[in-house]
């Protein structure tokens, strides 16, 4: 039975990207360098089975914040001592939908956006392993909601002293004053956003539906770059802007570009899936950047594929986690067999006891 490594989120940190996979419970780095993938660790207080642990990866210094998806709890883990620390989120055992729709970090801060209406905006405090709740954050957003089940809050970005995001599919943009506790927002005729990006003072914007990205100067004024692809199948085609040196870039959700403003439109700057590897479309939930190199790490491909791509020659390396030698590594770290006879297996990493005792 084959067991591929994906992910939603990863940071670089040395000369290593490190995600939670989200097959089963593990923290595994890849070398930037040489390409080669190992386990860290096992995340505590979590099952070895555990599906869809973390939602996201924030880097604080040296360390690694991992926010739960399906998963109870926020791991820590610093990379420069292999210490891990654990937190309780919610007490919430057997989630149906995600623990939290996005964070970011301000200070000494990790600001955590609720998923459904009525619920407050956290704050984990790393140092001490504490939380505060933000009431008022919960009675201004209920404010603005006009539909009843609420809006989805997506892509929490900090920017001085403001943590912005959109109501998703609405045409609403917002911005939380973490200072005085309120909340600013702004309809912006856009329909069906998806999220919106600040960089240098300017609001771009992604919608769910449309192969057009906008840009909101800080006059106000609008402009749409129209893309060279048409929706597929009703998926979003970008997933994230940012800026890149002196570049904008407009990076992929379920596309193989990575795209540039130019004049009125969007073109190419790289293509991330080389011709030979028989992917057809990059869904990538986590981007990294390491010098002109641009790693994209897909959350549906073939496998588990981590994409470089350089961009100033536009070459693109894809590095598949499905040779043997990945693969017998990975079957030491799924340790529950799915048979009929329920069977445990001991392995090299971890007694049966230890197993035992972290499933149950």
């Amino acid at each position: 039975m084959r067991w591929n490594l994906f992910t939603y989120g990863a940071q670089v940190i040395g000369d290593y990207l490190w995600f939670s996979n989200n097959t089963f419970n593990g923290l595994f780095r890849m070398n930037i360098k040489t390409k080669g993938i190992e386990r860290v660790a096992v995340f505590s207080d979590e099952p070895i089975t555990r599906l869809a642990m973390h939602k996201k990866c924030l880097c604080y210094g040296k360390k690694l914040i991992f926010l739960p998806a399906y998963g109870n709890h926020i791991h820590v883990f610093d990379t420069s001592t292999d210490d891990m620390q654990t937190w309780e989120f919610d007490g919430n055992t057997e989630r149906t939908i995600d623990a939290i729709s996005d964070a970011c970090i301000a200070g000494d801060k990790v600001y955590i956006l609720p998923v459904k209406k009525g619920e407050d905006l956290k704050v984990f405090l790393p140092k001490t392993g504490t939380f505060e709740v933000i009431p008022e954050f919960k009675e201004q957003v209920s404010a603005v909601l006009i539909n009843e089940n609420g809006y989805l809050l997506t892509r929490a970005e900090y920017v001085n002293g403001f943590i912005h995001f959109a109501f998703y599919g609405s045409d609403i943009i917002a911005k939380w004053d973490v200072s005085s506790r309120k909340l600013y927002v702004e309809n912006t005729g856009i329909n069906n956003i998806f999220s919106v990006h600040i960089i240098d003072k300017e609001r771009w914007i992604i919608t769910t539906n449309t192969n057009v990205v906008y840009r909101i100067n800080e006059n106000g004024n609008v402009k749409d770059y129209k893309g060279i692809k048409d929706i597929r199948d009703g998926k979003r085609l970008y997933n994230r802007v940012i800026k890149f040196e002196t570049t904008i870039l407009i990076l992929p959700a379920f596309d193989d570009l990575v795209y540039t403003v130019r004049d009125n439109e969007l073109v190419e700057i790289a293509k991330l899936i080389p011709e030979n590897k028989g992917i057809n479309l990059v869904h990538s939930f986590e981007t990294c950047i390491v010098n002109d190199n641009i790693w994209i790490l897909p959350f549906e491909t073939v496998g588990c594929t981590v994409i470089e791509s350089n961009l100033t020659t536009n070459d693109s390396i894809a590095f598949e986690c499905r040779d043997e030698k990945i693969q017998n590594e990975i079957c030491k770290y799924r340790f529950y067999e799915q048979s009929n006879n329920g069977i445990v297996y001991e392995n090299d990493y971890m007694s049966l006891a230890d197993f035992l005792k972290a499933i149950f």
